[in-house]
């Protein structure tokens, strides 16, 4: 219907992370960090312990393994996970934007500058964001 109508698509690749990194693609935004965005199970863990969707695993061993975020060594992951990460890095190829990793303890991600989230801030503290928050209400009125 959306096409059909003319509006913007937005790609989704299946999770609400894949989404939000196509809708800000669309909105301009450059650079663009990932946070949170560990896409394995580290420690054997689903998410973080107090987390409504928290899951502890005790053998992880049908998961497969990926590089690090530091690439010092492997974390364990999911097909599905698997999944998201190969979307994110294609679409950060795509996007011709600059690309960030601020998930320590996470999967590498190719095409992506991996940074601490302090060092992120530390960059671009000093950029105006009011033109993309301009550009997001815009969006969320039409």
């Amino acid at each position: 219907w959306a096409s059909k109508a003319g509006e913007p698509l937005v790609r989704t690749g299946g999770s609400v992370a894949t989404t939000l990194f196509d809708v800000f693609v669309q909105m301009g935004c450059d650079p663009i960090c990932l946070v949170g965005q560990d896409l394995a199970y580290t420690g054997g863990e689903s998410h973080v312990k107090g987390a409504h969707l928290y899951t502890s695993f005790s053998d992880v061993a049908i998961f497969r393994e990926v590089p690090s975020f530091h690439r010092d060594g492997a974390v364990k992951t999911s097909v599905n996970l698997m999944v998201y990460k190969r979307w994110l890095e294609r679409a950060a190829r795509e996007s011709g934007r600059t690309c960030y990793n601020a998930t320590e303890g996470g999967a590498f991600l190719d095409g992506f500058e991996h940074v601490t989230l302090k060092e992120f801030i530390r960059r671009y503290s000093h950029v105006d964001v009011q033109p993309h928050r301009h550009r997001f209400r815009e969006l969320a009125s039409t």
